[in-house]
């Protein structure tokens, strides 16, 4: 499955008034660590191996696709099997012994997450511990969907809503950014920021 998403800059403000006028908003705490080797070679190659919430999950670019004026792509992995197969894990080691093998923490992010739906579109508000807030809307690509369609549609959507269009970054790569600031120009280089 392809994940079509763009982030937003929003304020408290914003998101109070956001969550106030949806109907039926989830909210959810989202305890998530991501892995990768001290090199960080997964995160240069846009691969974010995760443990959210006690559930292995992967998300990597798709080969030969580029994020687009924030606007990114995703392919996302969840049952143990697709994860090893992505990352060439051997099918009979256990993916949990491979990630206390060689991985180490890179990324721990506890977030209050209010979520909803507003017609094709999954709407979802990130508070997170360290301050940063963020909105992401997001959509599943269809074989048909053209990227500058799925584009124009996230930003009518965001412009409705009333946020800026300005990119943002995700939690996780604001993280990297605050954490790692060593790291920047070589992500920025590589398409990952």
């Amino acid at each position: 499955m392809i994940e079509v998403e763009q982030q937003f800059s929003i304020t408290q403000d914003q998101a109070d008034t956001l969550v106030s006028n949806a109907k039926d908003v989830k909210e959810l705490p989202l305890e998530e660590v991501y892995f990768d080797f001290p090199d960080f070679r997964y995160l240069k190659q846009d691969i974010w191996l995760r443990k959210r919430n006690n559930r292995f999950e992967l998300k990597r670019r798709p080969q030969g696709q580029s994020h687009t004026q924030g606007l990114e792509q995703y392919e996302e992995y969840y049952t143990e099997a697709k994860i090893k197969n992505v990352l060439d894990v051997p099918a009979d080691v256990d993916l949990q012994e491979f990630i206390s093998t060689n991985l180490q923490q890179s990324i721990v992010l506890n977030t209050k997450r209010k979520s909803f739906e507003l017609d094709a579109y999954l709407v979802d508000i990130d508070f997170t511990e360290f301050g940063y807030i963020v909105c992401e809307i997001e959509r599943q690509a269809t074989e048909s969907d053209s990227i500058e369609d799925m584009r124009a549609s996230i930003l009518a959507l965001a412009l409705k809503l009333g946020l800026s269009t300005d990119p943002a970054r995700n939690k996780a790569k604001e993280y990297i950014v605050r954490r790692y600031p060593e790291l920047v120009e070589e992500l920025q280089e590589n398409g990952v920021l």
